[in-house]
């Protein structure tokens, strides 16, 4: 394998809506929830439809304008789902970003931390996760770090706010023209341990007295619900072995990258879980890598990588984040269907596959502190103090109850390590199945609902845990009560779920810039790990795209089209097929044979991009192969082509010669007809005008 690697520095052995206007009637006001982003609430207002304006309507119209609204509202999805904790609204891009692999780096002065979520389905004792860290992070004395210094455990929540808190939204800005009626209906789509010091000579893996075994353990620690190995090897087919012998099931295809990881010198975190441990307990995970550079591990990815697997990156830093060894694509706005873009995900992949195959997009890159209090803030502050002030497991319990109490994962996993519930409990709470209803414990009985005897029902554990103090009581009563250890009990619940929550909420204070990258790529494009490099020239670039639009109409109303001006100052002329398409916020684009590639460039550490002509992609993608941090990422030598003009497809209008009348609806001159539909209408329009004139 040739690909480049991250980059190694250290040896192992060393270290809105305006309000301003009086609506027609009433806002329109679609809410629509999701696990992902919250309440989103869209705001259609028809404004300053004054009553002279509704007399040049006819009633025909207005029914026809009223009727499209509600009937597309009333077909468009009001409430989102739970799909296995992402955002499922059929009409933002979270569902179709739900598979991606999700990883946070943030730089701070000469330290980069990782933070990882792992995604796993089958059974605990299969659950077996590597990887390769480029250096081992050290001290400031020089000392390699204990390994709970290392690795830690982060929290879900993390890449699920992050995530909503950088969507790209597209927003239609629609206006009729002449009505005064700005339509500001813009519709927003939201769419990767107890330290031990290494001794060569009583590690049980060694082969040869005195001299290095082909695969060593260096430290193992318990890091929350994980088993955690900290790995060298001098010989990828022994590591490989190894790793099979001691449950890390790999594919044979792994030991070609796995030399290249071990012939640069890596080292190798392995994780599993403890035993008793559940697929439920796997938590993202945090890792400290030092002074080293963000680098995404995506070879040994490939093994069991999708095609078009989704890779989304943030990096937070001084400034704006850049990929240093693949190239910069940006989507031509013009390829997309707006608003809701269902196309976006197809319109990444050809891009990326025009850019060689290897290619981020920037979603989002701004220094706003859109973080600020988002994960740890003065209200869990609050809360944690009173869980350590907490005299008994009853006073500790209600505390976590306004935590989310059995329905937060990351609560119960702790609860459940240090009160197990009883086997074969049975019972309802306080006897009675009315405390804690389940209609799949009900039958029916000559219709009444009927509970099974309190001594038949298994007892739930959402039934044991949300009536804890219950349960605890009547044990005790029974002569079987649970030893509970408070202080140990506080102990995990600061160090698994608040200090995780502070050194997140740090990372974020102290970073400037957020930068969030996103690709789709397959195996075989996976043949280097991406690096990532911070640019100061680099500009910013929000959330929100928005496109503005205006719907115009002939002289006598009769015949509309939608003008849609990109931000490139181009204008587009899209007919209105049926009469609702012209009305509300309109379905716009794609531009017929818009490339989906705008751009296509190369990043250094300062200055501006180098775009250059998509069709030597190839041959540059070729060249980034050698990139490093610190150094121009292309030869300086080497004479990128010139960008072609006009990549991004040019511009039409209607014909021209149309006049405004007194009503007011006008259209714009222009120079060829958008197609032959338009010619026909106007050619109609015309008869029409000379039989009435005669």
């Amino acid at each position: 394998m040739t690909g480049k690697t991250c980059s190694r520095k250290n040896q192992i052995t060393g270290h809105p809506l305006e309000e301003g206007s009086v609506p027609f009637f009433v806002h329109f006001i679609v809410l629509r929830i999701g696990l992902n982003s919250g309440p989103r609430t869209s705001i259609v207002t028809w404004s300053r439809f004054e009553v002279r304006d509704m007399q040049r309507l006819r009633w025909g119209t207005l029914i026809i304008l009223f009727t499209s609204f509600v009937f597309s509202n009333a077909i468009a999805p009001q409430q989102a789902r739970a799909c296995g904790g992402f955002f499922c609204d059929a009409n933002t891009l979270s569902p179709i970003y739900q598979a991606a692999e999700r990883v946070v780096f943030a730089r701070h002065n000469d330290h980069v931390t990782m933070h990882v979520e792992i995604a796993y389905e089958g059974e605990p004792t299969d659950f077996a996760w590597m990887v390769p860290l480029p250096t081992l992070p050290e001290d400031a004395l020089g000392n390699p770090l204990p390994l709970e210094q290392i690795l830690r455990t982060s929290i879900p929540r993390l890449f699920d706010l992050l995530q909503s808190a950088t969507n790209p939204t597209f927003t239609v800005n629609n206006t009729f023209e002449d009505f005064g009626c700005n339509q500001a209906n813009g519709t927003s789509v939201s769419g990767v341990m107890d330290a031990g010091s290494w001794d060569e000579s009583t590690d049980p893996n060694s082969e040869e007295p005195g001299g290095p075994p082909p695969v060593a353990v260096l430290q193992e620690a318990e890091i929350g619900p994980f088993q955690a190995q900290l790995i060298t090897a001098t010989d990828s087919q022994a590591l490989f072995e190894w790793l099979g012998e001691n449950g890390y099931v790999q594919d044979e295809n792994a030991i070609p990258i796995l030399d290249s990881y071990v012939t640069g010198e890596y080292l190798f975190l392995g994780i599993r879980l403890q035993n008793g441990k559940d697929t439920g307990d796997i938590r993202p995970i945090e890792l400290n890598l030092g002074d080293t550079d963000a680098c995404v591990p995506l070879r040994l990815t490939a093994i069991a990588a999708t095609p078009d697997m989704p890779i989304m990156v943030w990096v937070l830093g001084d400034h704006r984040a850049v990929p240093k060894n693949f190239l910069h694509a940006e989507v031509n706005p013009k390829a997309l269907q707006w608003p809701q873009v269902p196309n976006y995900m197809e319109t990444i992949s050809e891009a990326v596959d025009t850019a060689a195959g290897r290619a981020f997009i920037t979603e989002y890159a701004s220094p706003a502190k859109i973080m600020d209090g988002a994960i740890y803030n003065d209200a869990l502050a609050s809360r944690q103090a009173s869980v350590a002030e907490a005299s008994d497991i009853i006073v500790l319990w209600n505390q976590l109850v306004a935590l989310g109490g059995v329905s937060n994962p990351e609560l119960l996993s702790i609860l459940q390590s240090h009160i197990p519930m009883p086997e074969d409990l049975r019972g309802y709470p306080h006897g009675n199945c009315w405390y804690e209803p389940s209609p799949s414990e009900w039958r029916r009985e000559e219709m009444e609902m009927i509970c099974e005897p309190d001594e038949d029902h298994v007892t739930t554990t959402a039934e044991f845990y949300n009536f804890l103090g219950y349960w605890l009581a009547k044990l005790e009563a029974d002569g079987k009560p649970l030893a509970i250890d408070l202080d140990a009990i506080k102990e995990d619940l600061l160090r698994q779920y608040f200090e995780p929550r502070q050194r997140i909420q740090s990372m974020f204070d102290q970073a400037e810039w957020i930068t969030r990258l996103y690709t789709l790529i397959s195996d075989s494009e996976m043949t280097r790990d991406p690096i990532f490099a911070f640019n100061p020239d680099a500009p910013e670039l929000g959330r929100d795209r928005t496109l503005e639009t205006v719907v115009k109409s002939d002289e006598d109303c009769d015949e509309s089209w939608i003008e849609a001006t990109y931000d490139d100052g181009s204008r587009y002329i899209f007919p209105c097929e049926t009469p609702s398409q012209c009305m509300g916020t309109p379905t716009v684009g794609p531009v017929p044979d818009a490339p989906a590639l705008l751009h296509v460039a190369v990043y250094d550490e300062s200055g501006e991009p180098r775009y250059f002509d998509p069709a030597d992609a190839e041959e540059v993608d070729v060249l980034l192969d050698k990139a490093v941090v610190g150094q121009p990422s292309l030869p300086e030598n080497y004479d990128l082509s010139e960008e072609p003009e006009n990549i991004s497809v040019g511009t039409n209008a209607l014909p021209s010669g149309t006049t405004k009348k007194s009503s007011g609806c006008t259209t714009t001159g222009g120079t060829t007809p958008i197609s032959g539909l338009v010619i026909l209408l106007v050619f109609m329009l015309a008869i029409g005008r000379r039989r009435y004139q005669a």
